[in-house]
């Protein structure tokens, strides 16, 4: 059980603060930069398993007939995808738990679906860096160069920063023993090591995640429920 109260007065002053996007800057871009590699060597994967499988399915169309090659096709590429999905959430569920000591489940349904949200959210993301390419089809290669830089850079650190969130986001974490409502926002005791961490929520947040400066283990900080 945690404990909730109010307390205006001057617990902020021996809190620790939450670590900001600019100090984790670094970490996002190194899970980013990891995802795009590990993310390319697996794409080459499925495009070889792609490759055989088509001819395999192509050699059973002919000797079953249209329908029976349609329905294999159609099972293959659920098949895929749901591969595809389940790879994509391994990967970063890996990279979260190195960076961020994220604790995702698991498994393969739990990989699949931490993979399907990761794989919507990075194409939204993704959406500028794509028309780019297609608006700009034929650069010469010193103006592609010089913008291929500046986008790994920027989107790899977007895609450390989703992966990290939806790695969070299928995690469990241990709740603050206590939580504290400061003038300068909230206050919650780490349940691991006792440090106390001040963070900003959100006015309709009823809780958020930090991590503790004194284990580097990330913990829930409940709303007050006085508040």
């Amino acid at each position: 059980m945690h404990a909730n109260s109010s307390d205006p007065g001057g617990r902020k002053d021996l809190a620790e603060r939450e670590r900001g996007f600019i100090q984790d800057l670094p970490k996002y871009f190194m899970h980013g930069l990891l995802y795009a590699i590990i993310g390319t060597l697996a794409t080459f994967m499925f495009a070889i398993v792609t490759m055989i499988s088509t001819i395999i399915v192509g050699a059973i169309a002919v000797a079953g007939g249209e329908l029976v090659g349609f329905v294999v096709f159609a099972l293959f590429f659920i098949v895929l995808i749901l591969l595809v999905f389940f790879v994509t959430g391994l990967i970063n569920a890996v990279l979260s738990r190195s960076f961020w000591n994220a604790t995702p489940p698991g498994g393969f349904k739990s990989y699949t679906g931490h993979g399907a949200v990761l794989v919507i959210l990075l194409v939204l993301f993704g959406l500028p860096n794509m028309a780019i390419d297609l608006l700009f089809p034929n650069l010469d290669f010193v103006t592609f160069l010089g913008l291929a830089i500046p986008r790994i850079a920027i989107y790899s650190i977007i895609d450390g920063y989703v992966g990290r969130w939806v790695a969070y986001g299928f995690s469990n974490f241990a709740e603050a023993t206590k939580s504290v409502s400061t003038d300068e926002g909230i206050t919650g005791t780490c349940p691991q090591c006792g440090v106390d961490m001040l963070a900003k929520m959100r006015p309709e947040a009823d809780n958020k995640v930090v991590v503790c400066k004194g284990c580097n283990v990330p913990f829930e900080i409940p709303r007050p429920r006085d508040e």
